[in-house]
């Protein structure tokens, strides 16, 4: 019965992924409220809202829709048929074709790093000097933030869904096809691969790798690699989930 409605749930999608999308359907215009410099290349068919920005040097794709109050940084490039809704920030950033930013999305914004410089008796910022790299299919949730990269650029492969308020460190590295849920964190040059799947809140540290098809339950959080592919983890610090679920039956 289970197997049934899952793929009664699939058809349907498929039917509705084939429908207009109306709420995201794009008439070509620039509002005239918004900025574009003279040195951005911005498609006809792109569509500008109020107040929107687009700087120098950005390239603006086919179908691509900027929404109200949102600002397109130097040097960036959106693919074709994206959509950012109000109040985006797109700056050090490549984004691919057919993606989908919620409200108040920011990306390429410097990442977390500092030093105490013991001689000068103060935190030191590190250089947060490279770019984000974005895949096509990709969406991300109303105030998801994205650090540019200081030693790599940060990368979201094609196809990742984030949900709202998720974090991504810089340097961090996502495969194709993730799933991150609201709240989590990717600690500074982190690493998931393909298909990873993470619940509300759960966070993985700096420098710490997870491997492919891997399913990290609500609130956990993983500290140390996870090497083998394809099984759940659960609690603080992040153990097998049948061995968590033990551990949480005695306690």
């Amino acid at each position: 019965a289970g197997l049934a409605r899952a793929r009664v749930r699939v058809r349907v999608q498929r039917v509705v992924a084939c429908a207009p999308d109306v709420a995201h359907a794009n008439t070509a215009a620039t509002h005239p409220t918004a900025f574009i410099h003279p040195t951005a290349s911005v498609h006809p068919s792109a569509n500008v809202q109020a107040g929107a920005v687009v700087l120098e040097g950005a390239v603006i794709g086919a179908r691509v829709v900027i929404g109200a109050n949102s600002i397109v940084g130097e040097d960036v490039q959106v693919g074709e048929d994206t959509h950012m809704s109000f109040g985006v920030r797109l700056s050090n950033c490549k984004v691919g074709r057919r993606c989908v930013f919620h409200h108040g999305v920011c990306i390429g914004q410097d990442g977390f790093g500092f030093y105490f410089d013991e001689d000068a008796g103060r935190m030191v910022k590190v250089p947060q000097e490279l770019g984000v790299i974005i895949g096509d299919d990709v969406e991300l949730g109303a105030n998801t933030c994205v650090d540019c990269g200081s030693r790599r650029d940060t990368v979201i492969g094609n196809g990742c869904k984030l949900d709202n308020m998720v974090q991504v460190g810089h340097n961090a590295q996502l495969g194709e096809n993730c799933i991150l849920c609201a709240h989590v964190a990717l600690g500074g040059s982190s690493s998931l691969g393909e298909r990873v799947v993470m619940g509300g809140k759960s966070a993985v540290a700096d420098h710490v790798t997870v491997a492919p098809h891997s399913r990290i339950a609500a609130k956990a959080g993983v500290i140390k690699d996870i090497e083998v592919p394809g099984n759940d983890h659960g609690g603080f610090p992040a153990t097998k989930a049948t061995l968590w679920r033990k551990q949480v039956a005695i306690l």
